[in-house]
């Protein structure tokens, strides 16, 4: 019986010990989100902008997040940075609209050419985005547009497809409130650790959830 109450004892100190460096790896991911995200430099030019798909109302218009994304996209259009607008994302399941052509929707009411809007609507996931993106456009150099939150995920996989890439990111403040910006810095730091374990095992899934 004392063995096995302290093999139970030593267990349980691991156990506390691997919960603890989970959490300082956790917080230490959500500091290099924020500040990976809030420090990127001005853009230059490039051969497109890639605006990352987020959610849709049930109306099928954009919601908050595409709708921050496509308008910074539409700003960066106007300021030269690409000639070309590639609005990346998928239909989710419950609405009647696909991402991509909310993005596009929104780009239009901001006097983007609807000539020069190029839609990828199969994604279902960022690694998605990249991946069908590179299919539009191989080997290209992308401004990849998201939240700012969103983007040092969004460069590695983008990298990993082969792209030349350049990071612009809605920053922190246009976000709906400090609670949603931390769920959001949270969910990527976890984000981070699932693609790291995926492609350290050779896993073939591309989304979980959206990620």
């Amino acid at each position: 019986m004392f063995v096995s109450r302290l093999t139970l004892v030593r267990a349980l100190r691991w156990l506390a010990l691997a919960a603890g460096v989970w959490v300082l790896l956790q917080l230490s991911l959500m500091l290099a989100v924020h500040f990976y995200g809030v420090s990127r430099p001005t853009v230059s030019t490039a051969d497109a902008l890639v605006v990352l798909g987020a959610g849709v109302n049930r109306d099928g218009r954009a919601g908050p997040a595409l709708t921050r994304r496509s308008a910074l996209g539409a700003e960066l259009f106007a300021q030269g940075a690409a000639p070309l607008i590639v609005c990346s994302g998928g239909q989710p399941y419950d609405r009647p609209n696909t991402e991509a052509n909310a993005c596009r929707d929104v780009l239009l009411r901001l006097n983007v050419p609807d000539d020069v809007i190029l839609r990828e609507d199969r994604s279902h996931s960022t690694e998605e985005n990249a991946i069908h993106t590179a299919r539009l456009l191989p080997r290209a150099r992308v401004i990849v547009v998201s939240d700012s939150y969103h983007l040092l995920r969004a460069g590695i996989l983008f990298r990993n497809q082969g792209f030349e890439v350049q990071l612009a990111g809605v920053p922190p403040e246009r976000s709906l409130s400090w609670r949603h910006y931390l769920v959001s810095v949270t969910r990527e730091a976890l984000a981070l650790q699932w693609q790291f374990v995926k492609d350290l095992l050779g896993l073939p899934f591309t989304r979980v959830s959206g990620l």
